[in-house]
């Protein structure tokens, strides 16, 4: 078991004392964009085919079927949990 010390109510992390003011954030020069249906779907062949070779619409039919059920989480084929993942991108507007 782990001990740990609470600090009581109220109480100010010392290590973070004094810095109650505003965070500026940089803009990065490759800024986050959202990716269209069509794109999100050949985001997620491309990932299918590169890890398993078949499409990404193969992958989903087998992943709904349950062929991939006892293997999924196990190690080796973390790859099917990623495409797992992934799958929201290749079900936008279905």
């Amino acid at each position: 078991m782990i001990a740990t010390e609470r600090a009581p109510p109220g109480a100010r992390n010392q290590r973070n004392a004094g810095t109650d003011m505003a965070t500026t954030v940089e803009q990065t020069s490759d800024p986050m964009r959202a990716v269209t249906p069509d794109e999100g779907r050949a985001i997620f062949d491309h990932q299918a085919r590169r890890l398993l070779g078949i499409s990404g619409e193969d992958f989903l039919r087998r992943w709904d079927a349950g062929e991939y059920r006892e293997i999924a989480d196990t190690p080796g084929n973390l790859h099917l949990m990623y495409l797992a993942l992934l799958a929201p991108f290749a079900q936008q507007d279905r």
